[in-house]
């Protein structure tokens, strides 16, 4: 992590934070790889992907949001985050940073977003998502796949708005 932080990784396209291990990543471990990908180290990547990282960890995945919100990953093609949350922390925010960099046209390359977010995530935030896809600022997107829980209140609003988003031709 250490030769991460002091020459970057320029050419690095894919950076994929899964495996058999991934459960046991905790913020100190994930903290350095964080870091250099905040301080635009990655602006070669095209794909990111998160898999089954386990409570404790969402501020580590914000960091990864807030950098692709901030620009520093132009050439993002797919950005797929599976996160398990143990500690029913709600991801709220690293759905409302994705809005935004969606929003802000900060990903005009992106095909794929695929976020499974199985822990509890408000019907606002993910509004907020789809009406960011409706805005076309990720018109090249060509996959699409949501999975999260739902309040008792039901998901209908998040589908109203994300099929006005898909259909408003923003997409």
């Amino acid at each position: 992590m250490t030769a991460l932080r002091e020459e970057g990784s320029p050419s690095l396209e894919d950076l994929d934070l899964s495996g058999s291990h991934a459960d046991v990543i905790g913020e100190v471990e994930l903290q350095p790889v964080a870091d250099t990908f905040s301080a635009g180290s990655f602006s070669r990547l095209t794909r990111l992907k998160i898999d089954r990282w386990q409570g404790g960890v969402g501020c580590g995945c914000k960091v990864f949001f807030r950098a692709i919100a901030d620009g520093h990953t132009p050439l993002l093609q797919s950005l797929e985050a599976h996160l398990d949350d143990l500690e029913e922390e709600t991801f709220d925010e690293a759905v409302e940073i994705a809005a935004e960099a969606v929003r802000e046209k900060k990903v005009p390359q992106i095909e794929t977003l695929c976020l499974d977010l199985e822990s509890l995530v408000s019907p606002g935030s993910l509004s907020a998502l789809a009406r960011a896809l409706g805005s076309g600022g990720a018109s090249s997107l060509k996959r699409l796949e949501l999975d999260w829980s739902s309040p008792s209140n039901g998901p209908g609003g998040v589908l109203l708005d994300l099929a006005g988003a898909l259909g408003g031709g923003g997409m």
